[in-house]
């Protein structure tokens, strides 16, 4: 979807899910979708938007058909592993985060995700080591994702249980002196 319109119309609706406007983004997602219906970035949008107004299950149907028209695209993956955790699907969000990791080692989003999903499927080791390589990616920005990620989505799941929200709020809280005590820097950084 090369045109002008088009291009702003996929700005407002980011935008309007990156403000949490859930309404304004739905709909600016319908009319990406009027406009080419065979667009894999438009039915991205649409899952977006559709993740923003906690209907997952049309957000679930709405990436897979963004994957389907254009696998190249690592977004869509690593939404469809954010929907899958939301929906308390923790092992089968690890399959599209992976994927993700494959196609670009330094996704800050997808080795936190991953580390949360085995945490919380109780793998340590798995959970340690993209935590080791998310702080590797950015030792700040995984402490400063990891806590909007627990703020906003992670605390009000229903499908966690509140000892693992204990747990990585713990975690969450450790990991936050560590970034203090090193100034910010990445984790690979001395």
């Amino acid at each position: 979807m090369p045109d002008k319109l088009a291009e702003e119309m996929i700005e407002k609706a980011k935008e309007a899910c990156d403000c949490e406007e859930c309404d304004r983004a739905l709909e600016a997602a319908s009319d990406l979708l009027e406009i080419d219906p065979n667009d894999g970035i438009s039915w991205y949008i649409m899952a977006r938007a559709l993740m923003c107004a906690g209907n997952f299950d049309d957000a679930l149907e709405a990436v897979d058909r963004a994957i389907e028209m254009d696998s190249s695209l690592v977004g869509p993956l690593r939404l469809k592993g954010h929907i899958l955790f939301a929906m308390g699907n923790f092992t089968e969000a690890t399959e599209p985060l992976l994927r993700v990791m494959a196609k670009d080692s330094k996704d800050l989003e997808a080795a936190y995700l991953l580390s949360s999903c085995y945490l919380l499927l109780g793998d340590e080791v798995k959970a340690k080591q993209f935590a080791i390589a998310a702080a590797k990616i950015d030792l700040g920005g995984t402490v400063a994702a990891a806590k909007k990620f627990y703020e906003t989505i992670f605390i009000q799941s229903t499908n966690v249980s509140q000892d693992q929200k204990n747990r990585t709020l713990k975690t969450l809280n450790e990991l936050e002196a560590v970034v203090k005590a090193k100034g910010g820097k990445k984790g690979d950084e001395e």
